[in-house]
């Protein structure tokens, strides 16, 4: 599954990036597992 974030600030850096960047790697495994429950959501909205 590939993941995207697409909000970006001001300079380029993803929610994923500036958690990893911070030393908050807790947050990073949080958002990450909640992009990929939304993209499993869309695949299966398609699937219907």
């Amino acid at each position: 599954i590939i993941i995207s974030f697409p909000d970006v600030d001001s300079d380029d850096n993803s929610s994923l990036h500036i958690a990893v960047t911070n030393g908050q790697a807790i947050n990073a495994e949080i958002l990450l597992r909640r992009q990929k429950k939304k993209k499993q959501n869309r695949m299966m909205h398609m699937i219907r």
